[in-house]
């Protein structure tokens, strides 16, 4: 998503096609909002089914506070809870210019609009569904509002992300939540500071609190500056006296590149691990008559193990124990199955000894990875991200230096990374 109006349009056909919702909250619901874990970015509420009208999930939802201000947000879900009620939840709230859905109505001048509009100024409703070409006029006075672009963009990327492995800007999604996850965070979190260099870049998606300050000096590792180099954006996460640096790299279209590869630099337990993500495609039935699935090793592949056997080395035998010095790891996901879905992940170790006794081998003198022929000996992303928040695997004795020619390397040989460096606050 190149520019600001390719931003816009989309956003705007999700009104035509998903509708536009009016909240309004009282002051007791606008305080229980912003002192919960959330931050007043999400909030869920039970509203009778006649006030949503066909409201539709992936619609978008203009909410007013008591206090005069109004936010627009995502509805991520719709569902029934009784006979007369469901439960909608909105998250992804950002700021607005003005103070109430008025401000907008006032700059609407379609004659034809004039009786909808008076109708929604004397709505009182916590709820109402803006009929939808009023709905469309209110939004394009949105997105006319200069102050209101940076929220426009944060919405609509978040709205493009892709729900299914599909290709690379899917992998780099996955991999930005599993360094999230591998530090204790969810993937709506708020980061603290937000630096985008590139569209070509899912951290766009996400949005600042509203009191951070964007950082603009980029961070340099060991010479490697990042908004003069590959870099396409950069957030940094807080909790209990930690910090996350997640770096996202290579400017070349993501849907053009052939994967990704998370590089996590946990300083606090001094360990460095590199999980590369690996698409599989469909491969027939296997001997339960279920679909089968397979990686093919060719020799990009194969050139990849080479290169990562030069950094497998154990550096530091006398540093933290771990539980396999290895710091490689290959998530494999299949093609086109949603990004929840479960996948499996296996340690370089792991896969090479498969390699080596012939496990691996396929039709006609190659070599291939079946989901079956594993039979469950795998780890599985949530094993993987208590490994490496603990420090349990990875590689000893890691420093930037490392870090740096990791990132060089899979951006040279086409693939996007994601770096994700913890440490203590304060520290460089």
């Amino acid at each position: 998503m190149s520019s600001f109006n390719d931003q816009r349009r989309l956003l705007a056909d999700f009104v035509k096609r998903r509708g536009l919702l009016l909240m309004k909250l009282d002051d007791v619901d606008y305080l229980a909002l912003k002192t919960g874990k959330d931050e007043g970015r999400r909030f869920s509420g039970a509203y009778r089914h006649r006030h949503l009208g066909n409201a539709k999930r992936d619609g978008l939802a203009l909410v007013e506070f008591a206090d005069d201000e109004l936010k627009i947000g995502r509805i991520s879900s719709i569902q029934a809870v009784s006979t007369f009620d469901s439960r909608i939840v909105v998250d992804l709230l950002s700021p607005l210019a003005g103070s109430t859905t008025g401000h907008y109505l006032d700059r609407i001048t379609k004659a034809q609009l004039k009786a909808p509009m008076e109708r929604l100024r004397s709505d009182l409703s916590k709820i109402t569904r803006i009929t939808p070409e009023l709905a469309q006029a209110v939004f394009s006075a949105i997105a006319e509002e200069p102050a209101n672009a940076e929220t426009i963009r944060a919405l609509a990327k978040a709205l493009s992300t892709p729900k299914t492995y599909e290709d690379a800007r899917a992998l780099q999604s996955s991999a930005i939540k599993v360094a999230l996850r591998a530090f204790g965070l969810d993937a709506n979190h708020q980061p603290d500071a937000l630096e985008i260099f590139d569209t070509e870049t899912n951290l766009a998606g996400h949005r600042l609190n509203e009191d951070a300050v964007i950082e603009h000096d980029a961070r340099s590792i060991e010479g490697w500056t990042l908004d003069h180099s590959d870099a396409t954006g950069r957030a940094i996460f807080s909790r209990r006296g930690t910090r996350l640096e997640v770096i996202t790299a290579n400017k070349r279209p993501l849907e053009k590149l052939f994967g990704v590869d998370l590089i996590y630099l946990n300083e606090r337990r001094n360990s460095l691990t590199m999980v590369q993500y690996k698409m599989m495609e469909r491969a027939g039935k296997d001997d339960r008559g279920e679909t089968d699935w397979q990686v093919r090793i060719d020799q990009q592949f194969r050139d990849e193990l080479d290169r990562m056997e030069r950094f497998d080395a154990d550096a530091d035998s006398k540093g933290g124990y771990r539980l396999d010095p290895g710091a490689f790891f290959f998530k494999f996901v299949k093609r086109d199955a949603a990004l929840t879905a479960s996948s499996i992940i296996l340690s370089k170790a792991h896969f090479s000894d498969l390699l080596g006794n012939g496990v691996l081998k396929g039709p006609k003198g190659g070599y291939s990875l079946n989901y079956s022929d594993l039979d469950g000996h795998y780890l599985r992303e949530a094993g993987l991200i208590e490994l490496i928040r603990s420090g349990y695997v990875g590689s000893r004795g890691a420093g930037t230096e490392h870090l740096k020619i990791l990132i060089e390397m899979t951006l040279k040989h086409g693939r996007a990374a994601v770096a994700a460096i913890e440490s203590a606050v304060g520290m460089e």
